[in-house]
């Protein structure tokens, strides 16, 4: 599973971070793989640093109860 944050201003020019996630669906029956994307939230940033970036990422992860060990980074 991979979690992907992407940052942009909304119509009010706030900022705002989307979270979208990142799976793979198996279908052992019918043989598929089919990777799959999920939007989650839209998250309000107060700042654009990488500092604060980061803390807004790591409480939202914690509100999903999402583990940072089990995510993975994509560039």
């Amino acid at each position: 599973m991979v979690f992907m944050f992407d940052s942009t201003p909304d119509e009010a020019h706030r900022e705002q971070m989307s979270e979208v996630v990142r799976y793979v669906e198996i279908d052992f029956e019918k043989k598929t793989v089919r990777v799959r994307e999920s939007f989650l939230d839209f998250i309000q940033i107060s700042q654009k640093n990488a500092k604060s970036l980061v803390e807004d990422i790591l409480k939202q992860l914690e509100k999903d109860e999402m583990e940072l060990q089990d995510c993975r980074s994509q560039c």
